[in-house]
């Protein structure tokens, strides 16, 4: 198998990112923890109709002390920023999916230094939610999205993506 040392990008979509565009992605990450902690402060000043203080891990399971919860959040997204926005860059998929996680994870985080607990105030379902939550299943959905049709792109090109779990990279390379 010939390996590609560049492939070649989506076709431009407004969720398109490319990997090359730091800047965007930074902007991006702002804004999410910019209107993630500015729509709580407001909230939790103004509309205390459905405000929420989520001090565990889901589902509000207890993790311990609040030093390790921040511990292990700052874990989690170190370990998110090297193996999927990192497969995603090397297979030529959005930035933007990751970005959003990575912000919702931030806003969260920064709620738990600050607060000891995330403050919810979206009610959604049986759910109450915040603006880091909408962002990180956004996230999810762009990441995912952006990925497969990455991969039916790759495809219809003739080329595939070989994985190598063991060191988190990824390749795109020729199909035989």
């Amino acid at each position: 198998m010939q390996t590609l040392e560049r492939p070649e990008p989506l076709a431009e979509h407004w969720w398109y990112a490319p990997r090359a565009d730091a800047g965007l992605s930074l902007v991006l990450l702002a804004v999410v923890v910019f209107l993630d902690q500015t729509s709580k402060a407001g909230a939790w000043r103004y509309v205390r109709m459905y405000e929420s203080r989520n001090s565990g891990l889901l589902f509000g399971m207890d993790p311990g002390p609040r030093l390790l919860l921040v511990l292990i959040s700052i874990c989690v997204i170190a370990t998110f920023v090297v193996s999927i926005a990192r497969v995603a860059a090397q297979v030529g998929a959005s930035a933007i999916g990751p970005t959003l996680i990575v912000g919702g994870m931030l806003g969260n985080a920064i709620d738990r230094l600050r607060f000891g607990s995330v403050r919810d105030f979206v009610p959604v379902g049986g759910l109450i939610i915040n603006v880091a939550d909408i962002a990180i299943v956004l996230g999810i959905v762009v990441t995912c999205g952006s990925l497969l049709v990455r991969f039916r792109q790759l495809q219809r090109a003739s080329l595939t993506v070989r994985f190598d779990a063991r060191h988190l990279r990824a390749a795109v390379v020729a199909r035989d």
